[in-house]
């Protein structure tokens, strides 16, 4: 029997255990729910009589009953840590953040929805000059330490890395969502990349699993950019295409899918051939593909169709 100054405890173990183990009332709630009750209690009893009943203290960790970071969130997680993300340390949980301008706040409200019960609340709003920005952030937890452990060398400081055990959780999902965050469309497909500490050669085998070989452009330090082209841009798109939300498909606008791009994939040897050899002639091959009748020319001249 739970005593404290011979008063006894109102309630048995396991109803103790019930509203606070189970349900997840604090010690707070579970004392103004025996007042209302009629019972006297006080905080200091409620204290007092959970730790002689031998009942663990639960972490305001666990009261959350965050689901793991598996699957499509965790992607999300690599992904947006390699871009934009961002991992605060707090003593012993950690809580991820990351900031876009107002043109991507539908963006970062697809990212809220994904992260669904982690996050901690709207998007914060903060002015930086004249222009604001929207801030997501999700609950502190100690999962997310991991992850902090993953992408810094130091948990209370420091630049962001890209660590060797980075490489094998990036998957389809996680690149896009780096080059959402960190892309631009220019002529070509384009990340920037600044993380330190030999991050680049990490960067560089992560491109590698997917068959990928960027271009690198030296920029300031160790900043610079990735580019992707001809064949590695096409791949790049073919990759990335499926997991971009409606509101980022802007960023698949490349200035190389233009006509010209276009016209180059018409020009196909073995389709000329055929054509030729049903006894076509320039002018109808042309107007079957929708071409000028000089530019079958050149291309049947480079094949070498007679």
């Amino acid at each position: 029997e739970c005593k404290m100054r011979a008063i006894p405890c109102p309630i048995s173990k396991e109803r103790f255990e019930d509203l606070y183990t189970k349900q997840y009332l604090t010690e707070k709630q579970i004392n103004e729910l025996l007042i209302s009750e009629g019972i006297d209690s006080s905080m200091k009893r409620i204290g007092s009589w959970r730790l002689r009943y031998g009942i663990e203290t639960v972490s305001k960790f666990d009261r959350l009953e965050l689901p793991k970071i598996e699957g499509e969130l965790r992607s999300i997680l690599i992904g947006s840590m390699l871009g934009d993300g961002r991992i605060v340390f707090r003593t012993n949980a950690s809580h991820y953040e990351e900031r876009h301008a107002p043109n991507q706040k539908e963006y970062l409200e697809w990212k809220q929805e994904k992260w669904g019960v982690w996050s901690s609340g709207d998007l914060a709003v903060a002015m930086s000059r004249e222009f604001p920005s929207y801030i997501f952030r999700t609950h502190a937890h100690p999962m997310l330490n991991e992850y902090r452990d993953l992408f810094y060398e130091e948990r209370d400081k420091g630049w962001k890395v890209v660590k060797s055990d980075v490489i094998d959780q990036v998957d389809e999902l996680a690149l896009a969502m780096w080059y959402l965050d960190d892309g631009h469309a220019g002529h070509w497909p384009m990340i920037c990349f600044g993380a330190k500490q030999g991050s680049r050669a990490n960067a560089y085998l992560i491109f590698e699993k997917f068959g990928l070989a960027p271009n690198w452009t030296h920029k300031k330090g160790e900043t610079g950019e990735f580019h992707f082209k001809g064949e590695n841009a096409y791949r790049f798109i073919e990759i990335i295409k499926p997991h971009v939300p409606d509101c980022m498909s802007y960023k698949l606008d490349f200035g190389f899918q233009g006509r010209n791009n276009a016209i180059k994939k018409k020009m196909d040897k073995g389709i000329l051939e055929d054509l030729r050899s049903k006894g076509w002639g320039k002018r109808r091959i042309a107007r079957y593909l929708d071409v000028g009748a000089s530019t079958v020319g050149r291309w049947m001249v480079k094949f070498g169709v007679e």
